[in-house]
Order: C-alpha cells, then structure tokens, then sequence
C-alpha cells in the first residue's frame, strides 16, 4: 500500500475527500487485515507482507524518520493526530491506497494536497 499524509482542513468531510480522491482512478484501500508501519506492511498474524511507501506532504514540516516507529496506518481516508518523537502532535489528513496506484498518486500531489485542505482541485 501506498501512504500520502497530507495537511488538512479540519473541516474536511471524509466521505467527500473519498469520492474526490477515488474519481481521480485510486483504489482506496478497505479492511482490517493488515496495517502499514513506518517501513513494513504486516498481515493480521503481524507477519512481514511488503515494504510500506509513505510520502509525507513538505507542508507538514516533518518527514517519515519523525514519526513514531511503532506508529501504524490502517486503511482508507483519515484525519487524525500523528504524534512525533519529539512529542508533537501534527493534526492532518491520511489516506492508504493500492500500491499499483502509486505513481499515479505521485503524478497528482498538488491535486491531492487541494482536495484534503479543501481548496479546487
């Protein structure tokens, strides 16, 4: 899977960001059986199924090596808190796609980044 972190408008409606993001051609991924670390994705037996994929938006002003290393990712569109080793709290915006729609994602960002802070696309 693929993760995009992305800032936020905490006004931001997750079924909205979901419909936006999957007419743009990314499957969002659904279900509880795996969770995306930092550098690996484990299944729900918590063993190794693949290499994570994380992209963290430069507006956010933090990169991968910040976060938590137990901090994991589930699946779909959230927006929540990541709290980082230095102890701060970043609110912002998630999302987990397919992994075969990653260079689609990468060739989208500042589409993205405008659909998760709420602004025309």
């Amino acid at each position: 899977m693929g993760v995009y972190i992305f800032p936020i408008n905490q006004e931001l409606d997750l079924q909205d960001t979901k419909s936006k993001v999957n007419a743009r051609g990314l499957t969002v991924m659904k279900g509880k059986d795996y969770r995306e670390g930092k550098t690996k994705i484990y299944n729900e037996k918590d063993e190794i199924i693949g290499d994570s994929a994380i992209f963290v938006d430069p507006e956010l002003e933090f990169t991968i090596d910040d976060i938590l290393d137990t901090w994991s990712f589930g699946n779909g569109i959230t927006k929540g808190t990541i709290l980082l080793k230095d102890d701060r709290k970043i609110k912002c915006g998630w999302m987990v796609i397919d992994h075969a729609n990653i260079n689609a994602a990468n060739g989208m960002l500042t589409a993205l980044r405008n659909i998760f802070k709420g602004r025309p696309e």
